[in-house]
C-alpha cells in the first residue's frame, strides 16, 4: 500500500497506482491504459502490456 501512496504522490492516477501496486508478484499486468504502460516501464518490477 505504501507503494501505490508513493506513486500516487508522484503523480500517478490513484486507482492506477493501486493496481500496478497489488500486481508487483505477477510476472505480468494487462492494460489499456498507454499512459500507465509508459509509466510503468520505470518503476514495476512486473511486465506492464496492453492486450
Amino acid at each position: 500500500m505504501m507503494t501505490a501512496l508513493q506513486w500516487y504522490s508522484d503523480g500517478m492516477d490513484f486507482a492506477d497506482a493501486l493496481h500496478l501496486a497489488a500486481s508487483q508478484g505477477c510476472r505480468t499486468f494487462y492494460t489499456f491504459d498507454q499512459k500507465l504502460v509508459r509509466k510503468a516501464v520505470r518503476i514495476s518490477q512486473c511486465k506492464v502490456k496492453e492486450p
